[in-house]
């Protein structure tokens, strides 16, 4: 039996680690550590901490696990950890990032194996800055593997000595996660939020945040964008659900529903759900968008081939990056509402799915990545070689 130990530094984290913690659960002594030491980028704000304990503890209890215990740690717990880390000295501890942006002080796993759990592209960061610490990088995505060897694509402006520390990790790709977790057994409240859905003609909209330092050019064409995508797809029948990005305290970032005049049916807001409402939903909807450019679009598509992309500017010089260096390539369609070409083109889309699919729900088929038991031993096996 290993000592597994998993850390939390918000609900995004929560989420991705989860299907780990349960399969864990199951077979290894699993503790759990939730992080609220964030003088930025608090996400857990707005949480009651002993209802997040809850919810973990429900949702491995659900799946026939057992957590030894389940710690947190705030801002002035450091002298807690340090004794809780000398005490239990986990053999393995499972993270996603080693110094997460805006915590007041960083947790130290010294003598412990780490296994990072790749966000995307974005963890050649922790591994091109601590890639001694970690001595396995997870990738989230087969397609990501791309930016964790000596090859990694001269579009991430990294030097070559950032390169070669990443390409000394040891990195793989083990499968889907975040879309095992639908294996598992969901959450009561999702369960329901699932049977409520049932027999809908549901639209799955999730959304990118828009930075402070993008606003000058989403705040003048964003509104009127969704607005009209609302009234495209209320107009067809479709219910729709939007999830929010949860981006912390205090805020920074903006949603693009802030700039509108129309409403979904209903809003995500704040995600207790396992799965995630961002897999739940996907899987059982008629169609999945993705508002403005987030890799979230390759986690809907991995679930449901009836997935676009929908901007709302065309004057952003990041957003034309990432649509021309990694976006545009794929196998979705991607309409710009700023444009009525766009706009006439995804409504043709609309009317074939409707005339040509109307009870078609895309679901992919690939049902062996729904063996998170596989992915987990898969994990272990690697660790041990």
């Amino acid at each position: 039996m290993t000592k597994n130990c998993f850390v939390i530094t918000g609900v995004t984290s929560m989420q991705d680690i989860l299907p780990m913690i349960i399969e864990s659960s199951k077979e290894d002594e699993t503790h759990v550590l939730i992080f609220d030491n964030f003088d930025v980028k608090r996400q857990l704000l707005k949480y009651n901490l002993e209802e997040v304990r809850d919810f973990i503890e429900s949702a491995v209890t659900a799946n026939k696990g057992k957590v030894e215990a389940i710690e947190i740690f705030g801002k002035k717990d450091r002298a807690n950890f340090d004794a809780w880390y000398d005490r239990e000295r986990p053999e393995v501890v499972y993270l996603q990032t080693v110094r997460a942006k805006g915590q007041s002080w960083y947790p130290d796993f010294r003598d412990s194996y780490l296994v990072l759990l790749a966000w995307y592209m974005d963890s050649t960061s922790d591994l091109s800055k601590f890639g001694e610490k970690i001595k396995l990088n997870v990738a989230r995505q087969k397609r990501d593997l791309v930016f964790y060897n000596k090859e990694v694509p001269d579009w991430m402006e990294l030097t070559d000595s950032q390169k070669e520390k990443i390409s000394q990790v040891k990195s793989g790709f083990y499968g889907n996660i975040r879309k095992a977790s639908l294996g598992h057994v969901p959450f009561e409240k999702t369960q329901k939020l699932i049977n409520d859905l049932k027999g809908k003609r549901v639209c799955f909209i999730a959304e990118a945040h828009i930075r402070s330092g993008e606003m000058e050019y989403f705040e003048e064409t964003t509104g009127g964008c969704i607005d009209t995508l609302l009234d495209k797809l209320k107009g067809m029948g479709y219910y729709v659900v939007w999830k929010k990005r949860e981006k912390g305290y205090p805020k920074r970032d903006h949603s693009p529903l802030e700039f509108c005049k129309k409403s979904p049916d209903l809003v995500i807001s704040q995600d207790v759900n396992y799965p995630s409402s961002l897999f739940t939903v996907s899987n059982i909807s008629n169609l999945n968008i993705v508002i403005n450019t987030s890799s979230c679009v390759f986690d809907l598509l991995d679930i449901n081939n009836n997935t676009v992309m929908i901007l709302t500017t065309d004057k952003s010089k990041r957003e034309k990056k990432y649509l021309d260096l990694w976006y545009g390539r794929e196998e979705f369609a991607i309409y710009n509402f700023t444009r009525a070409s766009d706009q006439e083109r995804f409504t043709k889309y609309l009317q074939n799915l409707e005339q040509e699919h109307p009870n078609n729900h895309g679901t992919r088929a690939e049902n062996d990545e729904l063996k998170m038991r596989q992915i987990y031993t898969s994990i272990k096996s690697e660790i041990k070689k």
